[in-house]
């Protein structure tokens, strides 16, 4: 469930269907469509808007990278992968590192030649496969080229269209470009004007190309001269309303948003349009019906219409892939299994662990109750919250504010007088009086009372600030629900300490950083004057309700944390949710750690909610809400581990080896220990494994001898896995390995700017992968079956800064760090 950017097949094999997707990657299909699993879980959060697989080889893809249409995602240019997707690396010699790019279409009659459509330079061309790209146009500094043809039968001829509604033709392969205006004239009119093209090989000479103005459909035009020039077929109805495309829905729609065309391939003259809808012509666009319906049949938001190799029709959108092999008469969704959901925020209810709500984006508000998920509100899902004393009550929120509530099943708006809120409004039921809840609005704090009247009708809100600016969070102590922190833009944090009065007082707390903005506040849920913020990349602590702090920073890694989690069953162990995953404070330590084992990796985590059972708390748990990846949960770090353990040791024992020792005092369910080394603290790799004792009540010991340690300082850390699959990570130990005359790996000059030799010593034998990782850990060179001895390593065409060289086989693990200057 979620949007869909693209869609690509195999060749001649419609079974094999690669999605791209605004914040999830890539993913594909083997099965038709029955089954999905992501392709891009080892990389960053990652947008897809284009997809190439090779004509030649389909184990060679190309995805174009950064979200097109929604922006949820940066741009990070052209990736290929070789092995079917499996792994990827950048390939952007000649590419801005941070081009989102929105078409990638490739030669025909020549593999080595593609062409790509970038938001900020406008046109690239490779011929050598992506070895290295040229800018071959820029029509405009401020416009961007969304759309990309190759003419069929002849690769010479190539077509682009632009954010601003322009069309340009080459006639040498993309070598050179030319606007052309001949019967497909600017528009004057402010604002977007997006145009995209479509052309199919049962009519070669014919071109297609839809125009937005703004929101509303602009027009159809179309060429059959190769688009030297254009004639308009329609301009009504508006094919990207929400209905009908007359009368008052003449004028609506979203095509700064949702534009796609396809042709027909096999029947000339047969196009479809999707904006909200997907709509039909067969007569070259001269008239259209409407095939699809929002409110009852295909997914609202179309971002891509394209034909598979089986002739049928493939539609992606806001709600996830569906096709139809009858011109939509009916249609096929096959979104089972796509895990993209964009969650905004959860609402854990405190009294049943199964019992959530999660607000999507593009797909609306979703009740979790059991093991089964129902849609119980559309359009597009905000902030969400149970009463925590009586599960009957539910609220949600749709976007700026339309917050509603729920008894028994119905869905009403408690908050229809208010002035409007920010996209995602903040609201929050006071945890000590259920009946109030503070909602943060464009100009000021409101407040009901009686959020539990009998009718949403006769729900009252009271103002209790003066104007401010948009509301950010809003916290209620849960010690003394007198006590609110409220945050807004522009980097303000209030507090009053009787949030209760008809009037009540307030005043700014100082922060201790300028130019930041508080985007979460915790309350702690014992300590009167304690509470927690996320200040910019920080975590501050004040023991005095905001007069002074103290940065729980530490060794946090330098990402923006959005939510905080405080785990009330310890003495400060606090998670943060970031753009990349969730980490966790240890109880009476400065160390934060990774505490996101089996999630994708730096998964976009918007909101934490803690579930705890108070007859077993084995059972507490912690919910996350990811904008890309949907709703995960886990155990608590608290939470009783299946292996008890007394010490972890590590100490270098000679020339060539360190040696890990550890003990346990219990085990149970126990299968194995899983070791990873890290030259960071950060990126951890397996190294090995050992047996775990299943069940034991008595201690056990086990060691674990590293004979390829990296030089420097390597940090080691144990993951137990149980025998049902669940991995429990403890904590990391650090051994200085200094070489002592013998290096395994040697690199050198090193740093310098980019050309190293890499040696291998001959001690090493057999045949080595070669890998180069980036801070993030995303794979960015790699070279195989290389023997010992001397070989080039060229980064030139990377970034300067820190990355490392992994030489590896069956029998040697070595890490080496290397400075790009």
């Amino acid at each position: 469930l979620g949007r869909i950017n693209e869609i690509a097949f195999g060749p001649s094999n419609s079974n094999t269907i690669y999605v791209g997707t605004p914040a999830a990657g890539l993913w594909k299909s083997t099965d038709g469509g029955s089954n999905w699993a992501s392709n891009t879980d080892n990389l960053p959060s990652l947008g897809v808007s284009a997809i190439v697989v090779d004509k030649d080889d389909a184990n060679t893809i190309y995805i174009g990278t950064g979200d097109r249409d929604g922006n949820d995602s940066a741009g990070k240019g052209v990736m290929k992968s070789t092995d079917g997707g499996n792994t990827f690396t950048a390939i952007n010699s000649g590419i801005l590192s941070y081009e989102y790019i929105n078409d990638l279409i490739q030669d025909p009659n020549n593999g080595d030649v593609m062409i790509a459509a970038g938001y900020f330079k406008s046109i690239y061309r490779t011929s050598n496969g992506g070895a290295s790209w040229s800018t071959v146009s820029n029509p405009s500094p401020s416009d961007a080229v969304l759309s990309l043809a190759f003419k069929p039968g002849n690769s010479q001829i190539v077509y682009a269209s632009t954010r601003y509604g322009k069309f340009y033709r080459s006639t040498d392969n993309g070598q050179n470009w030319s606007q052309i205006t001949s019967g497909f004239p600017n528009l004057t009119s402010s604002g977007t004007h997006r145009a995209f093209i479509a052309v199919s090989a049962a009519a070669p000479n014919d071109v297609y190309v839809v125009r937005a103005d703004g929101r509303p459909f602009e027009g159809l035009y179309r060429s059959t001269d190769n688009g030297a020039s254009f004639s308009k077929q329609s301009g009504s109805p508006n094919l990207l309303g929400y209905y009908d495309g007359t009368g008052s829905d003449a004028t609506s729609g979203q095509g700064w948003y949702d534009l796609t065309i396809v042709a027909d391939p096999t029947t000339a003259g047969t196009i479809y349009v999707g904006g909200v809808n997907i709509w039909k012509s067969t007569n070259n666009g001269a008239s259209w019906t409407k095939k699809t319906s929002w409110t009852s049949d295909v997914h609202a938001d179309q971002h891509h219409l394209a034909f598979g190799p089986n002739g049928y029709c493939y539609a992606g959108n806001d709600g996830g892939l569906y096709y139809s092999s009858d011109g939509w008469d009916s249609e096929t969704e096959i979104s089972s299994g796509l895990s993209i959901a964009q969650l905004y925020k959860i609402g854990q209810s405190r009294n049943t662990a199964d019992l959530t709500l999660a607000g999507f984006q593009d797909n609306g508000t979703g009740l979790r109750d059991g093991n089964s998920w129902s849609t119980v509100v559309g359009g597009d899902g905000m902030e969400c919250a149970i009463d925590p004393t009586n599960d009957s009550y539910k609220y949600m929120a749709l976007y700026y504010g339309d917050i509603r509530r729920s008894v028994n099943g119905g869905w009403f708006s408690i908050a229809s007088s208010l002035e409007d809120g920010p996209w995602v409004t903040p609201y929050k039921i006071n945890p000590t009086d259920p009946n109030m809840i503070l909602s943060g609005r464009n100009t000021k704090l409101w407040r009901t009372t009686n959020a539990k009247a009998a009718s949403t009708g006769d729900v009252s809100w009271t103002g209790v600030t003066s104007t401010l600016d948009d509301g950010l969070d809003v916290e209620v102590s849960p010690v003394d629900g007198k006590i609110c922190y409220y945050s807004t833009t522009n980097d303000h944090l209030y507090r009053t300490d009787d949030i209760t009065a008809s009037s009540p007082t307030w005043v700014e707390v100082s922060l201790p950083l300028n130019n930041q903005s508080v985007n979460d506040i915790v309350a702690h849920p014992t300590a009167l004057n304690t509470v927690y913020i996320t200040l910019g990349t920080h975590v501050y602590k004040s023991t005095n309700k905001g007069g002074t702090w103290t940065d729980y920073t530490h060794n946090f890694p330098d990402l923006k944390p959005f939510c905080l989690a405080y785990d009330k069953t310890t003495n400060e162990g606090i998670y943060a949710g970031t753009p990349a995953g969730i980490y966790y404070l240890e109880p009476g330590t400065n160390n934060w750690t990774s505490f996101s084992t089996n999630l994708p990796v730096n998964v976009d985590s918007r909101e934490l909610e803690i579930y705890y059972d108070d007859v077993n708390p084995s059972n507490n748990l912690i919910r996350v809400a990811t904008y890309g990846r949907g709703m995960w949960s886990s155990p608590l770090a608290s939470a009783p581990l299946p292996v008890s353990l007394i010490s972890f040791s590590g100490k270098k024992i000679s020339h060539h080896a360190i040696a890990l020792n550890w003990t346990t005092s219990s085990e149970i369910n126990n299968e194995e220990f899983i070791i990873q080394r890290s030259m960071d603290g950060v990126h951890f790799r397996p190294i090995g494994h050992v047996k775990g004792a299943g069940q034991s009540s008595t201690p056990k010991s086990y060691a674990f001898l590293d004979n390829n340690p990296g030089a420097g300082i390597n940090y080691y850390r144990l993951v137990q896995k149980d025998f049902d699959g669940v991995k429990t990570h403890h904590h990391i130990v650090a051994v200085s390995f200094s070489v002592d005359g013998y290096q395994g790996v040697e690199v050198y000059p090193n740093p310098n700017k980019g050309i190293f030799t890499v040696f291998i010593n001959q001690q090493y034998t057999g045949l080595f992968d070669l890998a180069v990782y980036n801070q993030t850990g995303q794979l960015v060179i790699s070279e195989k079956q290389v023997s010992n001895g001397r070989h080039p390593l060229d980064l030139t065409g990377l970034p300067k800064g820190l990355y490392y060289l992994e030489v590896k086989n069956k029998d040697v693990l070595n890490t080496q760090k290397i400075f790009v200057e």
